[in-house]
């Protein structure tokens, strides 16, 4: 029911509300619209909804393992939802009320400009979550071939306070050493105080060979260590704070072998799903939703 006119306050007045105002308010920035057709608190509330959602996201990302598709597709319908419901909402106050809208406390220019403001840090705080929570990676080379090919675009959850190391096995996003504006994607082998050493393109890991189901090795050949440290490379012990990393697609991948130990501070995150993938061909629709394993 809309609100009367105060006849003791004479700064009081009548003025309607423009659907199209409202739809154009929320289209830019969510919960405005509603502050328009004076429903203030409710617009506060749906301004927070929206980083509330991605932080839900980083954390069922962070705590569950295997397939996470259904996290990706639920936050972004869920995000999409929430726009489109609270433009939809505000326009159909404006239609059912604005004909009859009293000019409120919600409706000063300087309510306004706060309240955009305040969406507007709301919408910057969303980004920087998505870009320090979970920035995604486009796999530009085959070095990770089998498990990722050219093409993939996979999300990238950062390590925490319960999570703060890399463990064996995991694939990782980090500032290559040689030129750290650059991002590389490898799997760890060694872990601090690990000895390695590589005889004929086996792997040793503390004397024993150690194999992946993922490894692969494409060249026929087998180079000495007087060509590269690719298939034979002395004994090495990883130190404190540092990893060992490396390609599956072990005979062309620079990694390692070649600039040697990944300090930890470079480490970005960790590879945990392929939320899209674009080949020579088009969509790989099958790869879309793949755990990184």
């Amino acid at each position: 029911m809309s609100a009367s006119p105060d006849t003791e306050n004479p700064a009081s007045r009548w003025k309607p509300r423009s659907a199209w105002v409202a739809g154009f308010l929320s289209f830019f920035f969510v919960g405005v619209g509603h502050v328009y057709v004076g429903r203030g608190r409710t617009g506060l509330f749906l301004m927070l909804v929206p980083p509330a959602v991605l932080l839900a996201a980083m954390w069922t990302l962070v705590a569950l393992d295997g397939p996470l598709i259904p996290v990706v597709f639920g936050y972004f319908v869920l995000s999409v939802a929430v726009w489109l419901g609270q433009m939809v909402w505000a326009v159909r106050i404006a239609l059912r009320e604005g004909e009859e809208y009293c000019i409120g406390p919600w409706n000063r220019p300087a309510v306004y400009l706060g309240v955009i403001l305040l969406s507007v840090t709301a919408s910057m705080a969303q980004s920087l979550g998505e870009a320090q929570g979970v920035p995604p990676y486009r796999v530009s080379s085959g070095s990770m071939l089998p498990a990722l090919e050219i093409g993939d675009h996979v999300l990238v959850v950062r390590f925490t306070e319960r999570d703060t190391h890399p463990q064996r096995g995991d694939v990782i996003i980090f500032a290559y050493p040689e030129d750290r504006t650059k991002a590389f994607i490898k799997r760890v082998i060694g872990m601090p105080g690990d000895t390695l050493e590589i005889r004929e393109k086996v792997v040793y890991l503390n004397g024993e060979p150690y194999r992946i189901p993922q490894e692969q090795h494409l060249d026929p050949r087998t180079l000495s260590a007087d060509q590269n440290p690719r298939d034979f490379m002395s004994m090495v012990r990883v130190p404190e704070g540092h990893y060992f990393v490396m390609g599956d697609n072990r005979d062309h991948a620079l990694d390692s072998r070649f600039w040697g130990f990944l300090p930890h501070e470079d480490v970005r995150g960790r590879a945990r799903v392929i939320h899209w993938s674009l080949g020579p061909n088009g969509v790989r629709w099958d790869r879309v939703g793949m755990a990184v394993e």
